[in-house]
């Protein structure tokens, strides 16, 4: 091993040396190091300096030019990337308002009272696997499964015994269909689309009639809707999305089908179609593409239709163990099925287009079906050139789910059209998502980014008939404040003429959206004037019964007889407002009569505010109604009771308006008054306080029957007026005796145009004979705004 060799003495010596110089190129080169570090961070300072200073002048430039500022443009991100949420809020919005508010208002209708009695049978008796009758037995007249009567049950449940607990279902249910039309809709075609797809149904002739009315016709709409929408989710999706889609479908048909089996087929058929189609397409595809394609296609619909044929089965077969063959009578009896579907024939056509237009409205439904078939023609192209672009081991689904709709409306239409007679005018809620969906795609084709694949002439044809269609709805809800459809179509023309002389000198794709657009505006405008419009806003009559019928139950109070001058004439009417317990006295018996165990009794012959009520006895008074609660031996008031307080010359009685039943359009409000007379004071008053439009003659305030004592009276009408001008008649105070009128008078306003002024009591003399039964006094609306405080009725001496 050699070993190296040492260094020479003599060059021992310079060793420090090196040391040196080994030290001082380590200082230099970390001074380097120091060097180039700080001026790296002096750069980066120096940069960062100048970038604040370019943001700064940037934002300066901004400013100055009038463009959003940084922060704005962050909120605006924010906001674009939550748009669909808060899209989706203000569309409930605007649904819920237009479908959810009022629901109180208008009286109770015989549909209504049917599945109102079913509803609260089910509570009573505890049963609710079928609709049961007043004595917890199957009800052979409801031909329907019960799942509406399961929603109206909770509802009632939950909220209480009223009109609002009753319709609240129906309107939720609406409101749960536009949601799904606008993901629907987003999912198909963005958010235009789907804004105006759901503010179209909201807004819809077809929800605004229909929708808000308790039944199983509304009950049924987001069912199917639910089976449609999550049967195209899952044809557009793989794997568990797929699953979970198609079992959301099955979800839904097993709603639809446990509401009514008939109506489910309107979605069963249209996806068996789809996928027929989808079937068949395949056939042009290579193994293992095929294969792929129809084991798919068989998954999706086992899972769609598996469910619902397992839940309502089970109903079935637990409903038929413990009711047996009169179930299968109830549901499939010529009472109910063969009743509504076969025996009576096909539907006229006039009939059903005017059903259809009402659905549709303010829009024509052909515009509708118009829609549907462009919408078709752009899947149609679509398709064609996915097919020419597609591989043969493409897996993809090959057609569209928005085929579901036109093929339900054609189904919906040829049920209606040949197995319906009459039509079930809430059925056609089921058609009006199809229609609305055809006027949306029309509407809302300029705001969707048309595709190089398809045909631009398509996209031109979309937009002008949309212009049209929104023209045509405009104009419909213009008509209703009184502008021609004449006068509107001019404006617009004028108006569109000069918009397409502003767009000549921009790009001709420009002029449709531009034109559309105006016509967007336009409709907007008119839909907002009609909003405001007071003909479409005034209340309408509280109900007396429903009144009654809250502070009943909220009493616990459910052993009620109802006398027949109450004018409710069915049995159903009789258990939605007061329980399955409740029954009606015999025509000619006393309201003492009334069985020794009930609680209330509920006649429409309020008692004069003159009239004591005994002891024990406790008076609930409603517009036109009242509740005697207490034991019913004690209850005093009838003919012999009115007869002692018309005893003699002098004696009088009052009938204030709150106790007094009222047309359609009047109204309780707070009525002025100076107070300087008795009894003049201001207080709760029968109103019309019309908003400008006309209103049609109608009763205003009308008494019941008085069988008063033989004599001369007397009837004071405290009545206020305000009206447009000078002897401008403003009502028509009447008097019928025995059935005949008797005597009238016109009152008008006297005090010039606009004045407000209390009137002298218009007074009206009449006789009543021992041979006549009973007197009737009302007040007949004719213009202006009209308050009616009381009706006074005195007995006047012989010859007076």
């Amino acid at each position: 091993m050699e070993v190296p060799e040492r260094p020479s003495q003599p060059d021992q010596p310079h060793a420090p040396d090196a040391a040196s110089g080994a030290k001082q190129g380590a200082a230099e080169d970390a001074g380097k190091d120091a060097r180039n570090e700080a001026g790296n961070e002096a750069g980066k300072d120096a940069k960062k300096e100048a970038d604040d200073v370019a943001k700064t002048v940037t934002g300066a430039k901004r400013g100055a030019d009038g463009s959003s500022a940084p922060l704005r443009a962050r909120l605006w991100s924010a906001l674009s990337r939550g748009r669909a949420v808060w899209l989706l809020g203000l569309v409930l919005t605007v649904a819920a308002v237009a479908l959810c508010t009022g629901l109180d208002a208008a009286p109770l209708t015989a549909g209504e009272a049917e599945l109102g009695a079913h509803a609260r049978h089910a509570l009573d008796a505890g049963v609710y696997l079928v609709a049961v009758d007043s004595h917890g037995g199957l009800a052979p007249g409801f031909p329907w499964p019960p799942m509406s009567v399961w929603i109206t049950s909770a509802s009632l449940r939950l909220l209480g015994v009223s009109l609002l607990a009753l319709r609240l279902p129906a309107a939720l249910a609406c409101l749960a269909a536009v949601a799904i039309c606008f993901a629907w809709g987003r999912r198909a075609a963005g958010d235009g689309f789907a804004t105006i797809w759901a503010v179209t149904l909201a807004l819809g002739g077809a929800a605004l009639s229909w929708g808000r009315v308790a039944g199983v016709a509304p009950l049924q709409v987001p069912w199917l809707l639910l089976a449609l929408w999550a049967h195209d989710g899952a044809a557009r999706s793989d794997g568990r999305a797929a699953t979970r889609w198609a079992a959301l479908a099955g979800l839904g048909l097993a709603g639809a089908c446990l509401t009514d089996p008939l109506v489910a087929a309107l979605a069963v058929v249209p996806i068996a179609l789809l996928e027929l189609a989808a079937w068949r397409r395949a056939a042009a595809l290579e193994e293992p593409a095929r294969s792929d394609m129809h084991r798919r296609a068989r998954a999706r619909l086992a899972r769609a239709l598996g469910p619902a044929v397992a839940i309502t089965g089970a109903w079935l077969a637990w409903a038929l163990a413990r009711f047996g063959a009169p179930l299968l009578k109830a549901l499939l009896g010529a009472s109910s099925i063969g009743r509504r579907w076969a025996l009576a024939g096909a539907t006229p056509d006039a009939e059903l287009s005017a059903l259809l237009d009402r659905a549709s409205g303010p829009f024509p439904w052909i515009i509708g079906v118009v829609g549907l078939l462009m919408l078709c023609l752009w899947l149609r192209a679509r398709d064609e050139r996915t097919s020419e672009a597609a591989t043969s081991t493409t897996t993809k689904a090959a057609t569209d789910g928005l085929w579901l709709l036109p093929l339900q409306l054609l189904v919906g239409a040829l049920l209606l059209a040949n197995l319906a007679r009459p039509v079930q005018p809430g059925v056609l809620l089921t058609l009006a998502p199809a229609l609305a969906c055809g006027v949306a795609w029309l509407v809302s084709a300029p705001l969707r980014p048309a595709p190089d694949s398809l045909p631009r002439g398509l996209s031109y044809a979309c937009a002008l008939l949309g212009g049209a269609a929104l023209l045509l709805g405009a104009s419909a809800a213009l008509e209703r404040l009184g502008v021609s459809r004449v006068n509107t179509v001019t404006l617009v023309a004028l108006v569109g003429l000069w918009l397409w002389g502003r767009a000549r000198g921009g790009s001709p794709e420009a002029r449709p959206v531009l034109l559309q657009r105006a016509a967007l505006g336009f409709a907007v405008a008119a839909y907002a004037a009609l909003a405001v419009d007071a003909s479409a806003r005034r209340p309408r009559a509280p109900d007396p019964f429903a009144i009654l019928m809250k502070e009943l139950d909220a009493r616990g109070i459910s052993r009620v007889m109802v006398a027949r001058d109450a004018e409710l004439d069915t049995r159903e009417q009789l258990s939605t407002y007061f329980g399955a317990a409740a029954r009606r006295l015999p025509r000619d018996a006393r309201l003492s009569d009334a069985p020794a165990d009930t609680q209330a009794i509920v006649s429409a012959l309020a008692p004069p505010r003159e009239y004591a009520a005994p002891s024990g006895v406790e008076i609930i008074r409603a517009p036109g109604a009242v509740a005697f609660v207490g034991d019913p031996a004690r209850v005093t008031w009838g003919d012999e009771a009115l007869a002692a307080l018309l005893s003699g010359p002098g004696s009088s009685i009052t009938l204030e308006a709150e106790d007094l039943r009222g047309g359609e359009h009047g109204v309780l409000v707070e009525a002025p008054g100076d107070g300087d007379r008795d009894g003049d004071a201001p207080g709760v008053a029968r109103a019309v306080l019309p908003g400008g439009a006309a209103i049609e003659r109608f009763p205003l305030t009308r008494s019941p029957k008085l069988a008063v004592p033989a004599g001369d009276y007397r009837a004071r009408f405290r009545m206020r007026g305000r009206c447009d001008g000078r002897g401008r008649e403003l009502a028509e105070v009447r008097v019928r005796v025995g059935g005949r009128a008797a005597r009238s008078e016109t009152v008008r306003c006297d005090g010039g145009e606009g004045a407000s002024e209390r009137r002298e009591d218009v007074s009206i003399d009449f006789r009543v004979r021992a041979k006549d039964r009973h007197v009737q006094l009302a007040v007949a609306y004719i213009g202006g705004a009209v308050w009616h405080d009381a009706i006074v009725i005195e007995r006047r001496a012989p010859g007076e």
